[in-house]
């Protein structure tokens, strides 16, 4: 502690400081006293430093002024004549902008007392600007003054003078007064004279120090006395001035000492810990105020003295923490500690000290028969391990039961589903744990390639981990994705899946999971796209749907569409919706193709009856003729004449045009209807008459003059076509035929029999529909001996 100025000499300055003062670099005392004595009461209730009369709060600087006038000030009311007291509503730490108000003399504003509401909850703190560095002393009391500060920290005070004055007394200063210190530590302060402790010559100059550190000042020394110093019970120093004015001191080194640094050791303020080996610990049997009386009970922090099982207090301002830990056993087995102490069966208990380790690791070990099951009271449990953090007495319970030999049944073991694809969804695997009591069971899945056994092939591309305290079912959802959420290839994997309950039993089971990216095949089957078929010859369209990975869950379906009436024309067969057990949807396949009567017009021949036919018409008069055309069937299969049609290069209508086509039927020429089917081997004659429009001129045509359409297309000038069924219908006048016509179903449709050569009555051809037949030809001669028989299928198409 410091003030303003330094003096020599002065008026009677008291400072009484129980148990806790601790000054820092710069200044930093803990003060503490007993109880205050009834005064008037000023209640400072913020943590600036302001003199302002309009922020509606009262400060401590407001508040000394109000105490030292004995009048009320700005916000702080309540002062009165004679004793005062300062406390506060508020914690933390008041950064001082400058000195506090010089302490008035007693006789004029009376003994004044600022009481804090405990050293670990308030600091006046020198520091200005809290960048960590003193800037102004703390506080200065005159000749006279009277000043009794408790329950408080004063930190980072620091004493300057520009020119032609005395600056003493880093830590504490007092020029003219008694000043009481007890349970304190002063370190790293630093002042020409006195850079902890300075005591003035004036005549009622008196310090008072019990249980305490003046230390490591880095400049004029650790104590300086022109006056009266008394020490009790057990301190020390390091450069042996304390020691010097009283036996009370022991002087030791830094090394021996062992202060830890101005540190957050616990509690709102920076205190100098005792580390392991100081000789300030346990070494103060006297643990009392400077009045051997009051006992001394907690250190700056608030944690108590002495504490249990260490013996006497530590010297100083900071009381090491010492954990008595305490181990029980239910069951049968073992606990060992770490760092060594305790090793239960035999050593159950054992003391840490927070200087020496800040934790304890416990390890349980089971008895043969036994397995460890649980921690109570432990502060970090994992597994048969147990943290115990070193702040306080505690007690824990390692706990074991009757071992269990039996491992967890896994059952139901499924992946759902078993094949997918992971752009379309997940898999969730699935498994029943049964326990027969060792809790919790561990259990873990790790997916492999495909491999026998699961496992011994690579490394798992992804694991899943935790934990149960029941029997039930666990479910574990895969995305598909490694550990690195990188999707993995497709293929076959299994999940092998261990449950380990907490007797160390475990048991495995490997549900295969499929990755299917890959769509299946569909194709068009029985027609090839781009294909002719001939009518009645035509395949059955269908699908095929194949799949190399999970197999076909949907096949595809057949459409056929545009299917003109007959039958005949353009085709298209789609194949659609296959799909497989991964959800992979095959794209839709179309194969076109064409049917037509026959394959095409080979082994035909049309034929006219002249080469050239000359037309006369007159100016009023047509001109006709008749144009003898024949048809030869050299194929295999009977043909269809369909129709006839005037060449239009070499008969264009007008002027010509096609009057009518005659046939010979027996010994008569008739008007021939068409469509006629022409037997294979077989020919058609037939007359065909040509007519000139009158008034066109005369004009020599040459063959070939017509356009003969037949079932099997179109022969070119000549040529044609129709569907009556076989050569047996054109047998020789010699002979008769019987011709019956069933429908598929067996029905008779028709049932004639005529000599010579036959074709439907007038009209029966319009009576049958588009379809298939089955026909009965027989044919006899005239004595009525069979000749032929023969089952023939008829087409009819229009």
């Amino acid at each position: 502690m410091s003030g303003g100025s330094s003096h020599r000499n002065g008026r009677s300055v008291q400072f009484i400081a129980h148990w806790s003062l601790v000054i820092g670099v710069g200044l930093m005392c803990l003060l503490s006293v007993a109880p205050v004595v009834q005064a008037a009461s000023l209640v400072v209730n913020t943590l600036s430093d302001a003199d302002n009369g309009s922020d509606g709060v009262c400060s401590l600087r407001e508040a000394i002024m109000a105490a030292n006038a004995n009048a009320n000030h700005n916000e702080c009311t309540g002062t009165g004549f004679g004793d005062d007291v300062i406390v506060f509503s508020v914690t933390g730490t008041i950064h001082l902008q400058s000195t506090l108000p010089t302490i008035a003399a007693a006789s004029s504003a009376g003994k004044l007392t600022i009481a804090g509401p405990g050293a670990a909850s308030l600091t006046l703190s020198g520091d200005s600007d809290n960048d960590g560095n003193g800037d102004v002393r703390v506080v200065v009391v005159n000749s006279g003054g009277n000043l009794i500060l408790q329950g408080l920290t004063i930190a980072k005070g620091l004493a300057t003078c520009s020119s032609f004055c005395a600056v003493n007394g880093g830590g504490l200063l007092n020029a003219n007064g008694t000043v009481t210190i007890s349970n304190s530590t002063f370190s790293g302060n630093s002042a020409p004279t006195g850079g902890s402790l300075f005591i003035g010559s004036n005549s009622g100059t008196t310090v008072q120090i019990k249980n305490s550190i003046v230390a490591n000042s880095s400049s004029g020394g650790d104590c300086h006395n022109e006056k009266t110093f008394i020490a009790a019970g057990k301190n020390f120093d390091t450069d042996g001035s304390c020691a010097a004015l009283d036996s009370h001191f022991t002087q030791v080194t830094p090394a021996q000492l062992n202060l830890g640094p101005l540190a957050d050791n616990g509690g709102p303020t920076q205190t100098h810990a005792l580390l392991a080996g100081s000789v300030a610990s346990d070494a103060a049997s006297d643990c009392t105020l400077f009045d051997g009386l009051t006992p001394v009970t907690q250190d700056q922090r608030g944690v108590s003295r002495p504490q249990p099982f260490a013996g006497d207090c530590d010297v100083g301002a900071y009381e090491v923490r010492i954990l008595l830990l305490q181990v029980a056993l239910a069951g049968s087995g073992t606990v060992t500690s770490a760092p060594v102490g305790i090793d239960c069966g035999s050593t159950c208990s054992a003391i840490f000290s927070e200087t020496t380790t800040s934790s304890v690791t416990l390890t349980a070990s089971a008895a043969t028969g036994f397995a460890f099951n649980h921690w109570n009271g432990c502060d970090s449990p994992s597994g048969n391990q147990c943290t115990m953090i070193v702040d306080g007495n505690k007690l824990v319970t390692a706990n074991f039961v009757a071992a269990d030999t039996t491992p967890p049944i896994l059952a139901n073991k499924s992946a759902t589903p078993s094949a997918f694809n992971p752009s379309l969804g997940n898999t969730t695997i699935r498994f029943d744990i049964f326990e027969n009591g060792s809790f919790p069971v561990a259990w873990e899945v790790k997916i492999f390639p495909k491999a026998a056994p699961c496992g011994s092939l690579g490394s798992a591309v992804k694991t899943f981990t935790g934990n149960t305290n029941i029997s039930g079912t666990v479910a574990v959802v895969w995305d598909g994705k490694d550990g690195s959420s990188n999707p993995v290839p497709e293929g076959t994997y299994c999940a092998k899946v261990t449950a380990t309950d907490s007797a160390h039993n475990s048991s495995s089971i490997d549900p295969n999971i499929l990755i299917d990216t890959t769509a299946p095949t569909v194709a068009v089957t029985g027609v090839v796209n781009g294909t002719s078929y001939s009518l009645g010859a035509v395949p059955v369209a269908g699908c095929s749907t194949t799949d190399a990975l999970s197999g076909v869950a949907i096949a595809a379906t057949i459409n056929v569409s545009n299917p003109p009436a007959d039958g005949l024309g353009s085709h298209i067969a789609t194949c659609s919706g296959g799909i497989d057990n991964a959800g992979n949807t095959a794209p839709a396949v179309h194969a076109s193709y064409t049917v037509v009567a026959t394959t095409t017009c080979i082994n035909l021949n049309v034929q006219a009856g002249s080469s050239s036919t000359k037309f006369k018409p007159g100016t009023r008069h047509a001109d006709s003729h008749s144009i003898r055309l024949t048809i030869r069937n050299n194929s295999g299969g009977p043909v269809a004449l369909q129709d006839i049609a005037l060449d239009p290069a070499k008969l264009p209508h007008p002027p010509y045009s096609l009057l009518e086509l005659l046939m010979v039927k027996g010994r008569r020429l008739v008007t021939a209807e068409l469509p006629l089917v022409i037997s294979s081997r077989g020919k058609l004659t037939l007359t065909v008459r040509v007519q000139k429009a009158a008034g066109t001129g005369k004009e020599t045509v040459n063959a070939p003059y017509f356009q003969v359409m037949l079932s099997c297309g179109v022969l070119a000038a000549h040529e044609p076509i129709s569907v009556w069924p076989s050569d047996l219908l054109q047998p020789s006048e010699s002979q008769t035929v019987r011709v019956q016509l069933f429908d598929l179903r067996g029905h008779k449709l028709l049932d004639r029999t005529e000599e010579g050569e036959w074709r439907p009555a007038d009209g029966e051809s319009k009576q049958l529909a588009n379809g298939v037949y089955l026909y009965r030809v027989s044919v006899r001669d005239k004595a009525g001996k069979l000749i032929k028989s023969e089952v023939r299928k008829l087409v009819i198409h229009r």
